[in-house]
Order: structure tokens, then sequence, then C-alpha cells
């Protein structure tokens, strides 16, 4: 593993792990969930590493080893962790290894910034795990009135009150910067959600043509399958694969929407990624 910083265009530093060999010809970056630290992934960029392919996990804006300073006095937003961030991570990679085979693998809420970013639009494999709308009204039965709650009153005042989001102390997540958390608020009010607030001009999901695997997990309370539906709709690739994780496959318990990542899964999911991701390379 090597540690670095990649300077943004919006002059921030964007801390970056790399997994393997830079010059591999086939790459994998990791776009992480909502904060969530990209060390979460440390175990299975170390397993597709020893298996060839090049690994960057990183950290967004304010989260992390990412987070310089006081949160409360960072100006990005949610949009800017695509446009930005994910951004300046894609064109590292392009310029470090330009004939590589990219693959962008996008959890929650990195799914959903790939088609920001339009260095995006490079990659030849999209692989989507848990990534969805965050609109509220895909929730089903108590758990739409809980997300309602939630998007409406909790995380707003919240943020208000303490110039940030409290993520640490409310759901065992990572804190988030006062902006990004409450325009990731307002769409989750939209029915198109990012659609709905970004100008057509910045949006790059219908010019991906790569090919796409969309992953969802049953029983993941983060993810329903039509908000997941609703977001791989949104990707202009007709070259698209699905996969629907059944507890009962792999007896494992609930995987829900994170246990995709974690280090029990090495010997039954993690070979079905290693083959997918390696579908991105055409040599």
């Amino acid at each position: 593993m090597t540690y670095f910083d990649v300077v943004t265009s919006a002059g921030h530093s964007i801390a970056v792990t790399s997994y393997g060999l830079p010059k591999s010809n086939s790459i994998l970056v990791i776009a992480p969930a909502t904060g969530v630290k990209q060390s979460f992934y440390g175990h299975f960029a170390e397993y597709m590493a020893r298996h060839g392919i090049w690994v960057l996990t990183f950290d967004y804006m304010g989260i992390g080893d990412s987070l310089r300073g006081p949160i409360t006095q960072l100006k990005g937003n949610a949009q800017e962790w695509g446009s930005v961030d994910l951004e300046a991570v894609l064109s590292f990679v392009m310029d470090e290894n330009p004939h590589g085979a990219l693959c962008i693998l996008g959890h929650s809420i990195g799914g959903q910034l790939i088609g920001l970013a339009p260095t995006s639009r490079k990659a030849s494999r999209i692989i989507l795990v848990g990534a969805q709308s965050g609109y509220w009204k895909f929730w089903p039965g108590l758990s739409r009135i809980k997300m309602l709650f939630y998007w409406y009153f909790l995380l707003p005042s919240l943020t208000w009150m303490f110039g940030y989001f409290p993520g640490k102390k409310i759901l065992g997540m990572e804190n988030l910067p006062k902006n990004m958390a409450l325009q990731w608020r307002y769409w989750c009010t939209l029915p198109n959600y990012i659609l709905d607030d970004v100008p057509p001009e910045q949006l790059f999901y219908k010019d991906i043509d790569a090919r796409l695997l969309v992953i969802s997990m049953e029983r993941d309370t983060f993810a329903p399958l039509a908000a997941v539906e609703y977001l791989s709709n949104c990707y202009g690739s007709e070259n698209r694969k699905r996969l629907h994780i059944h507890n009962r496959d792999y007896q494992m318990g609930n995987i829900g929407h994170f246990g995709v990542f974690k280090k029990k899964m090495k010997e039954s999911l993690w070979p079905v990624l290693l083959h997918e991701i390696q579908l991105s390379n055409p040599q």
C-alpha cells in the first residue's frame, strides 16, 4: 500500500490509498458510501490487488484522512464529492495509466456520484453496490415514515445546530460537512433525486456506456430494490447485468448494505466480483 494526496480542481487535497501495481492492465477505483472511511474497503482492495488489479480507495472531502481542519469551516457540497473529489481521483488514474481498463465500483452514494464525474465516461466497467436514489418515497411502510422524519427534521435540525451533521453520535458513521449534508438531504426530498437539482450539462449518466453490474442485497434497509432500480436506469449503458444477493446463498447471516465488503465474503462473493472486474480488461 502507498498513501498520497491528490489535489482537486477546487484546491483541496483528497487522501488516496493505492494497492497493487499502477501499470496493471486492470484498474479499480472504489467510491465509498456516505460517511464511510476508505479503510473500510481495505481488505477487499488488498484481495483485488493480489489478483493483479491496481486498486485505489479515497476519502471524500471532510471524511477520514481528507478532513483537514475544523469540519465547520468546510464549504464543499454533496455534488462536489462527485464532480470534484471522485473526478480528481479518476483523472489521476487515467493520467498515470491511460491504457489500463478502468472499473469504478460505487457503494451507495458512491454509485450515485459516478454520474457527476466527467472522467467516468472513460470507464469500461461500472459496478453499483447498494447504490440507490435517496428519495424517501422509495422506502415502504414504516421505513418511509422514518425517512420522512430523518430528511425533514433530524438531519437538517442537527446540522444547523452543530454546523455539521454529527453522524458519529447518531448513526455511527463519520460526521458530514454542513453543505454536503444539507444538499444530500435536499436530494432525498426530490422525486428525481440528483437529476432534479444538478443542471443537465453537469450530469453524465446517459453518456456512460460502460458494462454495468447492478448489485442489490436482500433486507438492505439503506437501499430498497425500487430505489436501486431507479438509479441504475439513470445510466445510459445498454450492456447491463443484475445481481440480487440472497442471504441463503452465502450462509453468512444478513449481508445487508455493508456486508459485501467484509472479510467473511472473501471465499464466496469476492471471487464473483473479481471476475466481473477482470471483464473490464478486453485483453
